[in-house]
Protein backbone atom coordinates (compact mmCIF):
# COMPACT_ATOMS: atom_id res chain seq x y z
CA UNK A 1 0.00 0.00 0.00
CA UNK A 2 2.70 2.37 0.73
CA UNK A 3 4.37 1.59 -2.47
CA UNK A 4 1.09 2.35 -4.28
CA UNK A 5 0.99 5.88 -2.57
CA UNK A 6 4.46 6.74 -3.47
CA UNK A 7 3.17 5.91 -7.22
CA UNK A 8 0.26 7.50 -7.28
CA UNK A 9 1.29 10.89 -5.47
CA UNK A 10 4.80 11.22 -7.73
CA UNK A 11 2.52 10.59 -11.06
CA UNK A 12 -0.10 13.34 -9.42
CA UNK A 13 2.90 15.59 -7.94
CA UNK A 14 5.00 15.21 -11.28
CA UNK A 15 1.89 15.70 -13.68
CA UNK A 16 -0.17 18.68 -12.12
CA UNK A 17 2.69 20.79 -10.50
CA UNK A 18 4.68 23.75 -12.69
CA UNK A 19 7.79 22.42 -12.69
CA UNK A 20 8.16 24.22 -16.05
CA UNK A 21 8.39 27.86 -14.12
CA UNK A 22 11.27 26.38 -12.42
CA UNK A 23 14.02 25.66 -15.09
CA UNK A 24 16.50 25.99 -12.81
CA UNK A 25 15.05 23.60 -10.38
CA UNK A 26 15.41 19.82 -11.49
CA UNK A 27 12.94 17.62 -10.66
CA UNK A 28 15.42 15.48 -8.34
CA UNK A 29 15.66 18.87 -6.28
CA UNK A 30 12.29 19.71 -6.15
CA UNK A 31 11.29 15.61 -4.81
CA UNK A 32 14.31 16.88 -2.73
CA UNK A 33 16.44 13.43 -3.82
CA UNK A 34 19.52 15.96 -5.46
CA UNK A 35 22.54 14.88 -3.65
CA UNK A 36 25.36 16.68 -3.56
CA UNK A 37 28.39 18.15 -1.23
CA UNK A 38 25.83 20.35 1.12
CA UNK A 39 23.72 17.81 1.28
CA UNK A 40 26.08 15.46 2.71
CA UNK A 41 27.18 17.74 5.13
CA UNK A 42 23.32 18.69 6.21
CA UNK A 43 22.84 14.80 6.95
CA UNK A 44 25.91 14.91 9.00
CA UNK A 45 25.24 17.43 11.17
CA UNK A 46 21.67 16.44 11.57
CA UNK A 47 22.90 12.92 12.46
CA UNK A 48 25.54 14.54 14.99
CA UNK A 49 22.66 16.34 16.13
CA UNK A 50 20.35 13.76 16.77
CA UNK A 51 23.24 11.79 18.32
CA UNK A 52 23.74 14.38 20.99
CA UNK A 53 20.06 14.53 21.75
CA UNK A 54 19.67 10.71 22.05
CA UNK A 55 23.28 10.43 24.19
CA UNK A 56 21.02 9.01 26.92
CA UNK A 57 19.61 6.57 24.91
CA UNK A 58 23.16 5.40 23.91
CA UNK A 59 24.16 5.78 27.70
CA UNK A 60 21.65 2.79 27.75
CA UNK A 61 22.29 0.62 25.10
CA UNK A 62 25.86 0.51 26.49
CA UNK A 63 24.77 -0.71 29.60
CA UNK A 64 22.24 -3.03 28.73
CA UNK A 65 19.33 -1.01 30.44
CA UNK A 66 17.68 -1.65 27.93
CA UNK A 67 17.16 -3.94 24.79
CA UNK A 68 18.31 -2.90 21.70
CA UNK A 69 15.94 -4.07 18.69
CA UNK A 70 17.77 -4.17 15.95
CA UNK A 71 20.72 -6.57 17.04
CA UNK A 72 20.86 -7.69 13.50
CA UNK A 73 20.96 -4.97 10.76
CA UNK A 74 20.16 -7.48 7.82
CA UNK A 75 16.71 -9.03 9.33
CA UNK A 76 14.44 -8.08 7.28
CA UNK A 77 12.18 -6.76 9.93
CA UNK A 78 15.41 -4.46 11.02
CA UNK A 79 15.35 -3.24 7.04
CA UNK A 80 11.75 -2.72 7.06
CA UNK A 81 11.79 -0.56 9.92
CA UNK A 82 15.32 1.41 9.82
CA UNK A 83 15.56 1.82 5.78
CA UNK A 84 12.26 1.33 4.13
CA UNK A 85 9.62 2.53 6.21
CA UNK A 86 11.53 5.71 7.02
CA UNK A 87 12.38 6.76 3.39
CA UNK A 88 8.60 5.82 2.11
CA UNK A 89 7.39 7.58 4.93
CA UNK A 90 9.60 10.76 4.70
CA UNK A 91 8.71 10.94 0.81
CA UNK A 92 4.84 11.02 1.07
CA UNK A 93 4.70 12.97 4.12
CA UNK A 94 7.39 15.30 3.44
CA UNK A 95 8.41 15.53 0.23
CA UNK A 96 5.39 15.04 -1.50
CA UNK A 97 2.88 16.37 0.85
CA UNK A 98 4.51 19.45 1.71
CA UNK A 99 5.70 20.07 -2.13
CA UNK A 100 2.21 19.60 -2.92
CA UNK A 101 0.29 22.20 0.26
CA UNK A 102 3.53 24.75 -0.93
CA UNK A 103 2.95 24.20 -4.79
CA UNK A 104 -0.73 24.79 -4.26
CA UNK A 105 -0.62 27.82 -2.11
CA UNK A 106 -2.53 26.09 0.58
CA UNK A 107 -0.02 26.42 3.47
CA UNK A 108 3.53 28.30 3.69
CA UNK A 109 6.64 26.51 4.62
CA UNK A 110 6.30 27.33 8.07
CA UNK A 111 2.59 26.14 8.46
CA UNK A 112 3.16 22.83 7.08
CA UNK A 113 6.01 21.98 9.79
CA UNK A 114 3.22 22.01 11.89
CA UNK A 115 0.13 21.06 10.30
CA UNK A 116 1.13 18.22 8.06
CA UNK A 117 2.40 15.74 10.78
CA UNK A 118 -1.24 15.48 11.95
CA UNK A 119 -1.47 12.96 8.24
CA UNK A 120 1.67 11.38 9.80
CA UNK A 121 0.68 10.69 13.46
CA UNK A 122 -2.73 9.44 12.30
CA UNK A 123 -1.64 6.91 10.23
CA UNK A 124 0.64 5.13 13.14
CA UNK A 125 -3.06 4.27 14.39
CA UNK A 126 -3.72 1.19 11.92
CA UNK A 127 -3.23 -1.13 14.36
CA UNK A 128 -6.22 -0.19 16.88
CA UNK A 129 -9.04 -2.01 15.17
CA UNK A 130 -6.83 -5.22 14.83
CA UNK A 131 -5.79 -5.09 18.57
CA UNK A 132 -9.15 -4.32 19.74
CA UNK A 133 -11.07 -6.85 17.56
CA UNK A 134 -8.38 -10.11 17.68
CA UNK A 135 -6.04 -9.70 20.99
CA UNK A 136 -9.48 -8.08 22.95
CA UNK A 137 -7.61 -5.25 25.07
CA UNK A 138 -10.34 -3.06 26.36
CA UNK A 139 -10.62 -0.25 24.43
CA UNK A 140 -9.79 2.57 27.07
CA UNK A 141 -6.12 0.84 27.44
CA UNK A 142 -5.80 1.17 23.21
CA UNK A 143 -7.30 4.33 23.67
CA UNK A 144 -4.78 5.96 25.98
CA UNK A 145 -1.74 4.83 24.08
CA UNK A 146 -3.44 5.73 20.89
CA UNK A 147 -3.25 9.31 22.58
CA UNK A 148 0.38 8.63 23.57
CA UNK A 149 1.44 7.62 20.00
CA UNK A 150 -0.42 10.17 18.36
CA UNK A 151 1.27 12.70 20.25
CA UNK A 152 4.39 11.50 20.27
CA UNK A 153 4.22 11.23 16.29
CA UNK A 154 3.10 14.45 16.05
CA UNK A 155 6.32 15.45 17.49
CA UNK A 156 8.31 13.61 15.70
CA UNK A 157 6.60 14.86 12.66
CA UNK A 158 7.30 18.61 13.44
CA UNK A 159 11.26 17.35 14.02
CA UNK A 160 11.33 16.34 10.27
CA UNK A 161 9.54 18.51 8.72
CA UNK A 162 12.03 21.70 10.49
CA UNK A 163 14.65 19.27 8.94
CA UNK A 164 13.26 19.23 5.59
CA UNK A 165 11.76 22.99 5.73
CA UNK A 166 15.33 24.23 6.38
CA UNK A 167 17.25 21.74 3.87
CA UNK A 168 15.24 21.97 1.11
CA UNK A 169 15.93 17.54 0.94
CA UNK A 170 14.91 14.09 2.02
CA UNK A 171 17.82 13.00 2.49
CA UNK A 172 18.87 14.16 6.22
CA UNK A 173 15.10 13.89 7.29
CA UNK A 174 15.32 10.14 6.14
CA UNK A 175 18.04 9.36 8.02
CA UNK A 176 17.13 11.24 10.62
CA UNK A 177 13.58 9.20 10.72
CA UNK A 178 16.13 5.83 10.74
CA UNK A 179 17.96 6.76 13.52
CA UNK A 180 14.86 7.53 15.35
CA UNK A 181 13.77 4.39 14.84
CA UNK A 182 16.49 2.74 16.11
CA UNK A 183 16.89 4.37 19.02
CA UNK A 184 13.23 3.96 19.42
CA UNK A 185 10.87 6.25 22.20
CA UNK A 186 13.33 7.17 24.80
CA UNK A 187 13.25 4.69 27.90
CA UNK A 188 12.68 7.57 30.91
CA UNK A 189 11.61 4.95 33.01
CA UNK A 190 14.58 3.26 33.10
CA UNK A 191 16.14 6.42 35.34
CA UNK A 192 13.39 5.09 38.21
CA UNK A 193 14.09 1.87 38.19
CA UNK A 194 16.11 1.12 41.33
CA UNK A 195 17.42 -2.25 40.11
CA UNK A 196 20.29 0.23 38.39
CA UNK A 197 23.29 1.96 39.71
CA UNK A 198 22.19 5.41 41.16
CA UNK A 199 24.99 6.83 38.77
CA UNK A 200 23.95 4.60 35.97
CA UNK A 201 20.58 6.26 36.19
CA UNK A 202 21.97 9.18 36.62
CA UNK A 203 24.05 9.83 34.07
CA UNK A 204 21.41 9.64 31.09
CA UNK A 205 19.44 11.94 33.08
CA UNK A 206 22.18 14.24 32.47
CA UNK A 207 22.55 13.50 29.03
CA UNK A 208 18.78 13.87 28.24
CA UNK A 209 18.55 17.62 29.32
CA UNK A 210 22.15 18.25 28.23
CA UNK A 211 20.93 17.04 24.47
CA UNK A 212 18.04 19.24 24.77
CA UNK A 213 19.99 22.28 25.59
CA UNK A 214 21.90 21.85 23.08
CA UNK A 215 19.47 20.75 20.31
CA UNK A 216 17.46 23.94 21.28
CA UNK A 217 20.07 26.77 21.09
CA UNK A 218 22.44 25.27 18.51
CA UNK A 219 19.56 24.25 16.15
CA UNK A 220 20.71 26.97 13.91
CA UNK A 221 24.12 25.59 13.67
CA UNK A 222 23.08 21.90 12.75
CA UNK A 223 20.74 23.06 10.41
CA UNK A 224 20.96 25.95 8.63
CA UNK A 225 18.67 27.85 6.05
CA UNK A 226 19.15 26.08 2.98
CA UNK A 227 17.65 27.56 -0.26
CA UNK A 228 15.30 25.33 -1.17
CA UNK A 229 12.97 25.08 -4.65
CA UNK A 230 10.14 27.31 -3.28
CA UNK A 231 12.80 30.29 -2.14
CA UNK A 232 14.07 29.62 -6.13
CA UNK A 233 10.76 30.01 -7.28
CA UNK A 234 10.78 33.14 -5.33
CA UNK A 235 13.82 34.45 -6.82
CA UNK A 236 12.74 33.69 -10.36
CA UNK A 237 9.61 35.38 -10.21
CA UNK A 238 11.35 38.45 -8.65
Amino acid sequence: MVFVLCGVASIFLMTQADLAARKDVSILRWFGLELSLSVVISCLKVLLMNTILFSGEIFQIAKDMRENSYHSLTSWMSLKNLFIAPFLEEYIYRACLINMMIESGALTPTQCIYITPLFFATSHLHWIAEEFLTNKIPFSVLLKTALFKLAYTELFGVYSGIIYVRTGSLWPAFLLHSQCNYFSFPHFWNLFKVKYRRTDRIIPGVLYVAGVIILVYWFGFFVPQSECWWSVQKIVEA
